[in-house]
């Protein structure tokens, strides 16, 4: 009967044993799969997790937002612009063509950066736009430029009108002038020409067709004039 509680209690404290070694054992394990890990990640060879929502934001272009500003300012020493407030400056007497200057307004009481269009008999047409005249000061700081412009009468929005302004030499101005007033005929006709535009002709102007072929003749000498001494110079 002792022989056999002796092997039991021995049994018992193998068992014990092999328990403790496996729990040493797991330890052990732990222990070095955390310094593996660490020395993995200082090595120098770092892991890159995969971002899928950022993966497929990045595949599209950002495209900054912009504004593209064209200027009414071109080549020919002209800008050409609407003028703001015709409606209240205007009544249909002054519906068609115009020959006039502009000229700041500094005792505006609105704007004191107001720049007006004026009829060459010193009538007010209107004004341009309070948005663009920083625009039209980059192209130009002269006072009392020349201007041909409209005002026309429209069912839907009332009197309104454009202007095209000139900061160039009286000769070119000259020519700018003569070929909007044929815009201006070949668009809206005769009725458009503007009041104090006088040439000197035999030629008979009495209809749209006479007015246009008489413009155009005058255009392409001045034209050629014009690149001939450009030429010389």
């Amino acid at each position: 009967m002792v022989s056999f509680l002796k092997f039991i209690a021995v049994v018992c404290f193998a068992i014990a044993g092999l328990f403790l070694l496996f729990i040493i054992w797991l330890g052990l394990a732990t222990v070095w799969g955390s310094l593996f890990k660490s020395k993995a990640s200082n090595s120098g060879s770092p892991v890159v997790k995969k971002d899928e929502s950022s993966t497929h934001q990045s595949s599209a272009p950002q495209i900054p937002k912009f504004t593209v500003k064209v200027t009414a300012g071109d080549k020919d020493g002209a800008y050409y612009t609407k003028i703001a407030g015709a409606k209240f400056n205007c009544t249909d007497d002054e519906v068609g063509g115009f020959l006039g200057y502009v000229r700041s307004e500094p005792d505006n009481p609105y704007d004191k950066n107001a720049i007006a269009v004026y009829r060459s008999d010193g009538k007010i047409m209107g004004h341009l736009s309070k948005d663009e005249i920083r625009e039209f000061r980059r192209w130009s700081q002269k006072e009392d430029l020349p201007c041909v412009g409209f005002i026309k009468s429209d069912s839907e929005t009332g009197l309104f009108g454009k202007v095209k302004i000139m900061d160039t030499d009286p000769e070119e101005a000259q020519l700018i002038t003569v070929k909007y007033v044929k815009w201006l005929i070949s668009t809206f006709g005769k009725k458009y020409i503007p009041v104090g535009f006088n040439v000197s002709t035999d030629k008979p102007l009495q209809t749209k067709a006479q007015w246009l072929a008489f413009l155009n003749d005058y255009i392409e000498e001045k034209e050629g004039d014009l690149y001939e001494e450009d030429v010389e110079d």
